[in-house]
């Protein structure tokens, strides 16, 4: 909520117009993550946090993965997942969900208490599929 006020912030001064539609929050176990062993200095790290939960946009997502990529080497799998996870935000807030959480194995989208959408996921998906299918599936495409 900070890091979104803030840029919301900067953005007003920068005379830049706000995201259209501010990613959602996810409100279920993020499994991604960026190790101490691939971005060893913590301050560095909570940097990458920090962009990594401004973006808006699958644009600033690819951007983050390239600076991860260009400092830090090839992405291990923890933090392809969190960049995943950055875009399931963005595709929910972009489909006017505000907050996604989980209902048994189901994913529940909702702007406020209104509940927008229930989508049933595999269980035998892992975590960056599941992620996969359910933006594909806000996206509308198969």
């Amino acid at each position: 909520l900070y890091c979104r006020l803030l840029d919301r912030s900067v953005r007003r001064l920068k005379g830049e117009a706000p995201p259209a539609s501010p990613p959602a929050d996810l409100d279920f176990e993020i499994r991604g993550s960026l190790d101490p062993g691939y971005v060893p200095d913590q301050s560095q790290r909570v940097e990458m946090y920090r962009r990594w939960a401004a973006a808006a946009s699958a644009e600033e997502i690819a951007s983050w993965r390239a600076d991860l990529r260009d400092r830090f080497g090839p992405l291990p799998e923890p933090a392809e997942l969190l960049a995943e996870e950055g875009l399931l935000r963005i595709a929910a807030g972009r489909a006017g969900a505000d907050r996604v959480g989980r209902m048994g194995r189901d994913y529940v989208f909702r702007r406020g208490k209104e509940i927008l959408r229930v989508i049933p996921t595999s269980p035998s998906a892992g975590p960056r599929e599941t992620c996969r299918l359910l933006r594909k599936e806000l996206e509308g495409r198969k």
